[in-house]
């Protein structure tokens, strides 16, 4: 069963990261079933979920978030099994979902100054290689997986357009590049040496992109903090501290809910501590 409600991800074009996330959620589930019952899982039963759903809030104290992201994994499991006729009923959905109180801060940690200090770090110690990553993913607010797909193609520094074709849901958008970005691509370009159509092949390798992994050690080596979707948060933020509408904010980021864009809409911590400070 499990493997084909994998297939069934994958038909439907759910992303590698959210099929295996799904799947190991689903095992919980059933594991939690079997040992609950001493029964083979047959199928969803509302009664069942419920008891779930409270195990998981008080037994095991999950967050909200965490329980959120299980529930989102049994809705599409039941999606499954009705469409395979395992069941008729829907006995979950998102009304089972935990509200979660959205923090009144924005959601990036780091300053301006700590991101500037890091790409430098980057460009001594690693070269331009590394350092064009940085500053794409600062400055264009791209996703990790997205920088690792961009071909030599999707970019124009006459337009200062970069398109980003395989984005999360296989969304594709366009992105504006900053005078940093391009100088760091335009520098890192003279020194690549590559019949890759990737932006970033795989070392040692003529047709390969990178793996994320690659990125992450780099990026673990200089900072504990400073990540490549941290740099997105702090991207985000910038662009709405500079003035840019909320609608602009999420077209730069690719959200298709511009409700996940209002997170960067509020107040920086410090901002609020300091008014706090002054009462």
């Amino acid at each position: 069963m499990i493997e084909d409600f994998k297939r069934y991800l994958k038909i439907n074009g759910v992303s590698k990261a959210t099929i295996k996330s799904y799947i190991l959620k689903v095992k919980e589930y059933i594991q939690w079933y079997q040992e609950s019952f001493g029964l083979e899982f047959c199928k969803l039963y509302r009664e069942n979920v419920l008891d779930y759903l409270s195990y998981l809030q008080t037994v095991k104290e999950n967050n909200a978030k965490t329980i959120n992201t299980k529930v989102s994994a049994l809705i599409k499991f039941n999606n499954f099994l009705r469409e395979c006729h395992i069941q008729e009923e829907m006995v979950i959905n998102k009304n089972d979902r935990i509200r979660v109180q959205e923090p009144l801060v924005s959601p990036t940690k780091i300053s301006k100054q700590e991101v500037e200090q890091f790409r430098q770090r980057i460009l001594e110690e690693e070269g331009v290689k590394y350092y064009c990553i940085s500053t794409i993913a600062a400055y264009c607010g791209l996703r990790i997986s997205e920088i690792l797909n961009i071909k030599l193609e999707d970019f124009n520094f006459t337009t200062r357009e970069l398109i980003v074709n395989r984005g999360k849901g296989n969304k594709m958008r366009v992105v504006y590049m900053n005078q940093k970005v391009i100088n760091a691509i335009r520098e890192y370009l003279k020194e690549r040496k590559s019949d890759s159509p990737y932006l970033f092949p795989i070392e040692k390798s003529s047709t390969g992109m990178m793996h994320p992994s690659s990125i992450n050690k780099v990026f673990k080596k200089y900072s504990d903090l400073i990540t490549p979707h941290e740099l997105r948060h702090h991207y985000a933020t910038m662009l709405v501290s500079s003035g840019f509408s909320i609608s602009e904010v999420a077209a730069q980021l690719g959200h298709t809910n511009v409700h996940t864009t209002l997170r960067y809409s509020h107040t920086d911590r410090n901002e609020i501590i300091k008014k706090i400070d002054c009462l």
